[in-house]
């Protein structure tokens, strides 16, 4: 079985940064009527949040608000990887494509992004159960137990974290694609085994391409007094997803040109 192909980490990263402000005017006319039409679905939604305590949607609606608004990104990051892969700009402005291909990668999206959250959901609900079960029980007895399980279960999330994390960008070659091969494109497996050997570095590339975005959006959302300033943190924060999405599609195009250079037998493996 052949090797398979070393990811370059900070050629790619640049490229992550440098390909989208090269052609910053392909991304504002893939986006800015996707963002037009998501600016009142995003007010609406932190209008409800913004009456909760602390200021957050519950589950259910944060649950929606995402499934919603994956649906222009999706549009987005569609076409975007095809300009990136085969140099096909936007056909129409406004852009507000939503064909067979959109649907289809909304889908893989959201089904990965679904299994991620369940897998990272089982650590945090036993933390959750633990913390709940202090305050509800005798403290005396209870107490002990939960300081004796409570780092083992930080860490144990920790670690299922950054195993997902490793597993999404491993078959994350699916996305771009379902936006390039329209009815074929590879599967799960294929990513995987297209990937194998560079876990590390994508989750390198990943982190340090989306982190910058990731800490304004956390330090914009902290719980402003007055309604109008908690709408405008909002809106900056849905403007930070957008360009947060860009630089992931555009490593998943990276990734994905730099990866199917190796060719795969009919078993989806490494001649």
């Amino acid at each position: 079985m052949s090797k398979p192909a070393k990811l370059p980490v900070w050629t790619t990263l640049r490229d992550c940064y440098l390909l989208p402000l090269e052609n910053w005017r392909v991304v504002l006319d893939l986006s800015w009527t996707w963002l037009l039409l998501q600016t009142p679905i995003t007010l609406a939604f932190a209008a409800m949040a913004y009456n909760n305590d602390d200021k957050s949607p519950s589950a259910i609606m944060g649950f929606i608000q995402m499934c919603i608004e994956w649906l222009p990104m999706a549009s987005i990051a569609v076409g975007w990887h095809q300009f990136l892969l085969l140099n096909r700009p936007p056909l129409a402005t406004p852009y507000l494509r939503m064909d067979r291909t959109v649907w289809t990668y909304y889908a893989w999206g959201l089904a990965i992004a679904f299994v991620t959250i369940a897998i990272i959901a089982v650590p945090f609900l036993l933390w959750v159960l633990m913390n709940v079960a202090d305050t509800v029980s005798d403290e005396a007895k209870v107490q002990p137990a939960v300081e004796a399980l409570s780092t083992p279960v930080q860490l144990l999330a920790t670690l299922v974290f950054s195993f997902v994390a490793a597993l999404t960008f491993r078959v994350a070659l699916t996305l771009p694609s379902t936006a390039v091969e329209g009815d074929r494109p590879l599967n799960l497996r294929s990513s995987f085994t297209l990937t194998r050997g560079n876990t590390l570095r994508l989750c390198i590339i990943g982190t340090l391409g989306t982190l910058p975005c990731l800490l304004l959006a956390i330090l914009l959302g902290g719980n402003e007094h007055s309604l109008f300033a908690y709408l405008a943190s909002q809106l900056l924060i849905m403007l930070l997803g957008a360009i947060f999405a860009i630089t992931g599609v555009t490593l998943f195009s990276l990734a994905y040109r730099h990866f199917m250079r190796q060719p795969l037998d009919s078993q989806g493996n490494l001649p």
